[in-house]
């Protein structure tokens, strides 16, 4: 994805109200997140969870996260397990 797509993606999900995340699908490091989806981290880490290159998306959603990077899956959601 090249820079001006992700700035663009990073636009779109920090005004969303609901929470999102921006994943780099090789990787499986957060991109970007806004404020709703952060706050929900925030919530069950029980510390401030910040993006700084080393929030990822656990190995459990290999799967699916596979689906996306292969188009045959457009999107997903997913709840917080309650801790």
């Amino acid at each position: 994805m090249d820079g001006r797509a992700v700035a663009d993606w990073g636009q779109a999900i920090r005004q969303s109200p609901i929470p999102m995340l921006l994943i780099d699908l090789s990787t499986l490091v957060v991109v970007e997140a806004n404020a709703a989806a952060l706050d929900l981290l925030n919530r069950r880490e029980g510390h401030r969870v910040e993006l700084d290159g080393r929030l990822k998306i656990d190995e459990s959603y290999a799967d699916v996260l596979d689906l996306l990077a292969s188009g045959r899956l457009e999107g997903f959601d997913t709840s917080l397990p309650s801790s």
